[in-house]
């Protein structure tokens, strides 16, 4: 059945069949978010520190929200 299904899809489609399915190997994060639920904030560290200086901005922005959300602003005194 394999053999006859790949006869009926034309060569250019199997090639872009074969490309999507490598981009999605090459692009599937290494560590997997069941593995995540363990340590939370070390998860999202490392997957921001992986967007590089991008990624340090949004730690760093995400700190400073944590915090106010935490602990309450100046504002709210």
């Amino acid at each position: 059945m394999c053999d006859r299904l790949a006869e009926e899809i034309p060569v250019p489609h199997q090639r872009l069949i074969a490309a999507a399915i490598l981009w999605c190997v090459v692009s599937a994060p290494t560590q997997s978010y069941s593995e995540c639920t363990a340590n939370q904030e070390e998860c999202v560290a490392l997957e921001l520190s992986a967007l590089g200086k991008p990624g340090d901005t949004i730690a760093r922005a995400r700190e400073q929200v944590l915090d106010i959300l935490q602990h309450g602003s100046a504002r709210s005194a």
